[in-house]
Parts: structure tokens; C-alpha cells; sequence
């Protein structure tokens, strides 16, 4: 078994939160894309979702017709 360095695992985890962090913005271009313009205290609610939450997003936004839909969604993954 390979020695991992901290440096190593220091560089492994920022990409883990870059990889994080760039479909989280996907996820938010689409909402844009399909509800317009969207709520800044609802992006932050995206922004703080655990990454399996944000995927489950993306497919569900498909089915999104208002920003309400977002926000019981929301409501909903919050619980």
C-alpha cells in the first residue's frame, strides 16, 4: 500500500471541494436557465446542500415550472 503524503491528502480534499464546488454552479446555471433570475437566499440554500442533495437537484429541476418548485423542494431536502 502507497504512503499518502498530508500534502497529498491536503491536495486530494481541495479537489474533492473544487469538484464540489463547479456542480453546485451547474446545478445553480440550470435552475437559472429553466426558472430565470434566481432568489440570492435560495441559491445560498443550494450552496449549503450536501453533494448528494445537489445531484438529486439537477434531475429534479427538470420537472421545476416556478421558483415555488424550488422552494418546496427545498423545504423538502431540508427536513
Amino acid at each position: 500500500m502507497r504512503y499518502v503524503t498530508s500534502v497529498e491528502r491536503m491536495a486530494q480534499q481541495k479537489e474533492r471541494e473544487l469538484g464540489i464546488e463547479r456542480e453546485t454552479s451547474f446545478v445553480l446555471r440550470l435552475l437559472e436557465s429553466r426558472l430565470g433570475s434566481v432568489d440570492e437566499t435560495l441559491v445560498e440554500r443550494v450552496r449549503r446542500l450536501p453533494i448528494d442533495r445537489v445531484e438529486d437537484l439537477g434531475v429534479s429541476l427538470l420537472n421545476f415550472e416556478s421558483e415555488a418548485d424550488l422552494v418546496r423542494w427545498l423545504d423538502d431536502a431540508e427536513r
